[in-house]
Order: structure tokens, then C-alpha cells, then sequence
């Protein structure tokens, strides 16, 4: 995709062609500020920097579907790039509660692992220190769910995720925001 000053690419959001030229990966690294009135946009850094090749990628990957939770719950990443995670998880019997319900903690673990996922694709080690959740709708024994994050902001100490939670129909399930303080660059 190429796009010169002052066009709209497909779905009206403005792109650097020098950007995209390195990936969608360093792409997602940049928030576009579009000037309607004068077709002109520049790129802001919102410290999402340091979006890593597709090696690094790949071994955060197989990282965080081995981490021990993701093992023994089933969730397996679906999309990761720098700032961005897709999670899924099929829902077993063993995750109901006693009102024969999906228990909240597993929606909850599920937004965790995508936020966990997303944020840690950046530069520096990031760790939750908050998330608030909405539970929306309810999802059934044998649905595939997925979650998504975004990382919004990735300052030098905090950061801010969201989170949604939807089935395999697009319902939302659950909504979420997150925030992270950073611990410092990846050695």
C-alpha cells in the first residue's frame, strides 16, 4: 500500500508510506494525527517504540503460548505485532461457576493474557498494576472466545492498554482497560 501526502488510503486512516514500507509491525508503532481541514497529517510517537523483527516476534510467540497458564487454561495466541495481541480460548466445562455460568476470573485471565502479550512486544518490560473490566454478555461451554488488546500509551513508566472480549459471532463478552508500570529496558 502506498499513499502519497495528503491521500486517504482505504478506510480513512492517513499512513507513512515510509512507515508501511518497514511493516505493519513499526506501523502499528505510530498514532496518525490527521488535520482535516488541510489533508495533511504527521506521525506522533506515543512510545511505542523499539517494534521488534519477525525473529523476535516469533520467539515472544512461542514464549507466552508455552507460559504454564496459557498451557493448562488452552489459549493460544491468534495475532501478535508490536503494541497488539489476539488471544483465544475455547471454553470447557471446567471453567463454569456455580450458576453453571463462564466464571468472570476466566475472562478475566483471557484479557490478561492478550494485555500481558501486547504490552510486552515493546522496548521496555512492562507489568499490569491495574485492569477494570465490564462484563457485557455471557458466553457458553464449547465457544471459541477471543480477546484483543491495544496498547493506547507506553511511557518511559507507565503504560495504557484496552481490552475487548468478543465470540466467534463478533459479540462483545467483556470490555477492558489496563495500565502498566514499565520495569526498564529488555536485557
Amino acid at each position: 500500500m502506498r499513499t502519497g501526502e495528503g491521500e486517504l488510503p482505504e478506510g480513512g486512516i492517513p499512513v507513512d508510506e515510509k512507515i508501511v514500507g518497514q511493516g505493519s509491525m513499526v506501523a502499528l508503532a505510530y498514532l496518525c494525527c490527521y488535520n482535516l481541514a488541510e489533508w495533511q497529517y504527521t506521525r506522533q510517537s506515543c512510545g511505542l517504540t523499539g517494534a521488534h523483527n519477525l525473529i523476535e516476534i516469533e520467539e515472544m510467540r512461542q514464549r507466552f503460548d508455552n507460559s504454564p497458564c496459557a498451557v493448562h487454561l488452552g489459549m493460544s495466541l491468534v495475532e501478535l505485532s508490536s503494541g497488539y495481541a489476539k488471544v483465544k480460548l475455547e471454553l470447557k466445562r471446567e471453567f463454569l461457576n456455580w450458576e453453571n455460568m463462564i466464571h468472570g476470573g476466566v475472562i478475566a485471565t483471557l484479557l490478561d493474557q492478550a494485555f500481558g502479550c501486547a504490552c510486552n512486544t515493546l522496548e521496555n518490560i512492562h507489568v499490569a498494576v491495574q485492569m477494570n473490566i465490564h462484563f457485557l454478555a455471557a458466553a457458553s461451554v464449547g465457544e471459541t472466545i477471543y480477546a484483543e488488546s491495544r496498547v493506547l500509551h507506553a511511557g518511559k513508566r507507565v503504560g495504557t492498554s484496552e481490552m475487548t472480549v468478543f465470540d466467534s459471532q463478533g459479540k462483545t463478552i467483556a470490555r477492558a482497560t489496563g495500565t502498566t508500570v514499565s520495569m526498564g529496558p529488555r536485557s
